[in-house]
């Protein structure tokens, strides 16, 4: 199994980038339920951290494969169907600084969080915790009065995304109706 994380990580900024889902085969692979769409994310990681409900191990990424039913590792230390089968529901975590560098005027996702959602007025109406893939992109944010939301990341809702200052304007008047309902 891998081994545990060193405690000398002070300006390291570790992002989710997927949830490990089933065992497959018997050497050790194991599928991702990815939370961003590039693999290169992964790839570029000198180590990976996998986060369970209590602990955190670290690993390296040996290898990572498309398939009809996502993305395939194989990673050093899980050489079994049972050692992969136990991080089965795990977070798959990437130091921030790995990812590859974006284009201008693009942006990772993971550089939103923490971020403001504002109304169509611009007023602040709340912080965002996480994004999730769902065949869509899912944002979560806790809306203040109204508890954890998600809002799917589609015109129908989203006005306006920005990394300078970071910050998701959002449609609230149907929001304001499903929750009512």
């Amino acid at each position: 199994m891998p081994g545990k994380t060193s405690d000398n990580e002070d300006d390291v900024r570790w992002v989710e980038v997927g949830i490990l889902g089933r065992a497959h085969g018997l050497k050790g692979e194991i599928y991702l339920r990815a939370t961003l769409d590039e693999a290169s994310v992964i790839a570029n990681a000198s180590v990976v951290h996998l986060q369970g409900k209590k602990d955190i191990l670290e690993t390296r990424v040996l290898d990572i494969r498309r398939t009809n039913k996502g993305l395939l590792l194989t990673m050093e230390g899980v050489d079994d169907r049972d050692a992969a089968s136990r991080l089965t529901g795990w977070s798959l975590m990437v130091n921030r600084n790995d990812f590859p560098d974006t284009e201008p005027g693009e942006f990772y996702y993971a550089d939103l969080e923490g971020a403001p959602v504002l109304d169509e007025g611009g007023r602040r109406i709340g912080k965002i915790q996480r994004f999730e893939r769902y065949g869509n992109d899912v944002m979560f944010f806790e809306w203040n009065g109204h508890g954890v939301v998600a809002v799917p990341m589609v015109e129908a809702f989203v006005i306006r995304l920005s990394s300078d200052p970071p910050s998701v304007q959002i449609k609230t008047t149907d929001l304001d109706d499903l929750l009512q309902d």
